[in-house]
């Protein structure tokens, strides 16, 4: 199926008008992780087609204390042979804690599927109160299978332990939320 062209003597069906649709998921409920290191699926789950190719753009909500040990990494699970081409902007995890307003450096990444992303937060309370943002956006080239990507999250990125006690929270209700379209 050719998306976005249309041939003389072709039959338009229901998918194949739909396929061009921008699609919306959202992730539900917070998510909330302490002690987590490894990564857990999250509501924001991207059904794809074999042969086909999406464009995406993955808006993240979330709460942490600064810090690598309590920051929120994020990363793509994807069917075998499926590639994305991410962009990704966050807040470094080693920014001002107990400053929502100051300015902090950022990170731009462009990582592999699993490369988890860390994103870095500020509030000084436990469980953290300050919302905090990341973005990842870019296409998704799926190979011979089908099936579904999926944002994974866990705190800590540097393979050490993550705190016993602080908490991190991937916003849920119409905070994390993610946008595509076949685009291919």
């Amino acid at each position: 199926m050719s998306i976005p062209q249309w041939y003389a003597g072709q039959v338009i069906t229901a998918d194949r008008m739909n396929a061009r649709n921008v699609r919306y998921v959202s992730q539900n409920s917070d998510m909330a992780m302490v002690n987590q290191g490894t990564p857990l699926a999250t509501e924001i789950v991207i059904p794809v087609e074999a042969g086909a190719v999406y464009y995406y753009n993955c808006l993240i909500s979330y709460s942490a204390r600064s810090g690598l040990a309590n920051c929120l990494g994020f990363s793509w699970d994807a069917p075998s042979g499926t590639a994305l081409a991410r962009f990704t902007l966050s807040m470094n995890p080693n920014g001002n804690e107990g400053a929502s307003n100051t300015p902090n450096t950022m990170i731009a990444r462009r990582p592999a599927n699993t490369t988890q992303v860390p994103a870095g937060g500020s509030s000084d309370e436990n469980p953290p109160l300050n919302f905090q943002s990341a973005y990842d956006q870019g296409t998704i080239t799926v190979g011979s299978t089908g099936g579904n990507v999926v944002l994974m999250v866990r705190q800590n990125v540097d393979g050490g332990s993550p705190s016993e006690t602080n908490t991190t929270i991937l916003r849920g209700g119409n905070q994390t939320r993610c946008f595509f379209q076949r685009i291919g």
